[in-house]
């Protein structure tokens, strides 16, 4: 009986023990279970962070490289699409055009910053109207392609110019002729006695209806230089403009010089004896030996033309004027006097250089040999001295067979001229009471 209780104390203890011990090793075993979970889930979190940093890295990658994107497409943009800086802009090829009639075509160029831009590529040109007629005309461009903005440009189509074609001077005027243009407004001349014009003055024709032009200057023995421009009046943006051409070659032209000599009175080299400009009471040259030779030349040819020249009147001393004059004064009164006949010292005949053809009746008029002389006499140096019309302008009446000897080619000059001696030297003939 007691052996048996302490068997069973004994197998008690050992199943104790072994409770015990099993315990123990579940305890243990739980214990590494948790620490591998613990470290599981230690390393579980430790790649959950690398995962979340890593995603936070490449969105913070992927953001700069936007952003960097963004930005060089934002560069790249505004390279594509410069815009013009028009003080940087230079445009060649929009001179000024002359009118010709015809329509014109620019080829005009670009340069932006150095670099030369290509039309139709970089921009396109439009204008204002068809490029022919005189005006203001506005070149747009309109930048494109890599450029933008937009330049306006002024240009002028400007009337044709013209040439002076021919200057005569007189004693305080100058009368120029010049090529005529059409669609004009009028014509500007420009005179100087400096040849740079830097001192000048304008003369405005105010009407294109003409080819030539009367100008009066000072009465000096003075060079004056000349030039002329044509102009187009226009209404441009509601307002008065003139388009002028260039201007045209200048010119120069001496004053014809009035000179006193000896009691005498030159214009020009010419001598001049009329109701302004007397000569002495002892000046007796004779006849003119040059004027007679001429003379005689001249009646030789009309005579082979059938036509018979002599000469009635030439060379008269003052004294011998005198006389006639006074007869004309009694028999018909001063004032008829002074339209027939010279005071003396005023008389041409006194010159020597003056002759009557044929007659001194009314009746020469309209014959065969004062036709002939009208139309022939300046060959040979001679001028008809006091045509018909011209009354007011020499002081005397007509007279077609009075023929004054200037020499040639001067008689040729004024012939064509259709001017009397006073208009073409810009003297005048009037007694000074």
């Amino acid at each position: 009986m007691k052996k048996n209780l302490i068997i069973g104390i004994v197998i008690l203890t050992a199943v104790l023990s072994v409770t015990a011990l099993s315990a123990v090793a579940i305890s243990h075993h739980i214990n590494h279970e948790n620490q591998t979970a613990e470290s599981l889930s230690a390393e579980s979190s430790a790649g959950h962070e690398e995962t979340v940093n890593a995603a936070a890295e490449n969105t913070v990658q992927s953001n700069t490289a936007s952003h960097i994107s963004e930005a060089s497409k934002q560069e790249s943009s505004e390279k594509e699409k410069m815009l013009i800086d028009e003080n940087h802009c230079t445009v060649e090829g929009l001179d000024n055009i002359l009118f010709d009639g015809n329509e014109h075509t620019l080829g005009i160029s670009v340069i932006y910053q150095g670099e030369v831009l290509e039309n139709g590529t970089d921009y396109d040109v439009s204008y204002s109207g068809t490029l022919m007629n005189p005006d203001r005309y506005t070149a747009e461009i309109i930048f494109k392609g890599d450029y933008e903005g937009t330049i306006k440009k002024d240009f002028y189509i400007l009337p044709s110019g013209t040439e002076i074609t021919d200057i005569k001077t007189k004693t305080g005027s100058i009368h120029i002729d010049f090529e005529p243009q059409e669609n004009l407004s009028g014509y500007q001349i420009e005179y100087s006695k400096k040849d740079d014009f830097s001192e000048s003055e304008i003369f405005d024709t105010e009407s294109a209806e003409m080819s030539s032009a009367a100008i009066d200057v000072e009465k000096d023995n003075a060079t004056y230089y000349l030039r002329i421009r044509t102009y187009l009046q226009k209404d441009i943006n509601g307002e008065t403009e003139k388009l002028y051409s260039e201007w045209s070659e200048p010119k120069s032209a001496e004053l014809l010089q009035i000179a006193e000599r000896d009691g005498l009175t030159y214009v020009d080299g010419i001598i001049i004896a009329n109701k302004t400009y007397d000569l002495p009471s002892d000046y007796a040259p004779d006849v003119n030996e040059e004027a007679v030779i001429a003379f005689e030349k001249m009646a030789a040819d009309a005579a082979e033309d059938g036509i018979d020249l002599t000469i009635v009147s030439g060379y008269r001393s003052y004294d011998l004027q005198n006389w006639l004059y006074h007869s004309y004064v009694e028999e018909r009164g001063q004032e008829n006097a002074d339209k027939i006949s010279a005071r003396p010292g005023h008389s041409e005949h006194q010159t020597g250089l003056a002759f009557d053809i044929n007659t001194t009746a009314s009746s020469f008029a309209g014959t065969p040999e004062a036709i002939w002389l009208d139309e022939n006499c300046y060959k040979y140096g001679f001028i008809v001295r006091y045509p018909e019309g011209k009354e007011d302008i020499t002081g005397y009446s007509y007279e077609p067979w009075h023929i004054r000897y200037i020499g040639y080619p001067y008689s040729e000059k004024v012939y064509e001229s259709g001017l009397t001696l006073e208009e073409y030297l810009g003297i005048t003939s009037k007694y000074s009471e």
